[in-house]
């Protein structure tokens, strides 16, 4: 159980920095794997809830916190990608 907690903040706290350097280099891979992390944090998360027992309404605040702030990340990523496309990696 330690190993998923470790596992997910970890992929958490990675993804909201890689969604941050795709909000100012965008491109079509990037924005995709920021996806990705977000869905790899949502499963993790589901299982530390039904592993642990934990509060379902303070996991839900935080996941909704992190999911709007990678959301508006990605999000801009998209735009700037779509008004001034940029060379891919």
């Amino acid at each position: 159980m330690l190993m998923i907690l470790i596992t997910h903040i970890l992929v958490a706290i990675t993804s909201i920095i890689f969604a941050t350097f795709t909000a100012f280099q965008p491109s079509t891979e990037k924005i995709m794997l920021s996806k990705g992390a977000v869905g790899a944090t949502l499963v993790s998360g589901v299982v530390l809830v039904a592993t642990t027992g934990a509060h379902i309404l303070s996991a839900c605040i935080s996941g909704l916190v992190y999911i709007s702030v990678v959301y508006i990340l990605v999000k801009v990523a998209e735009y700037r990608l779509q008004v001034v496309p940029t060379k891919k990696d």
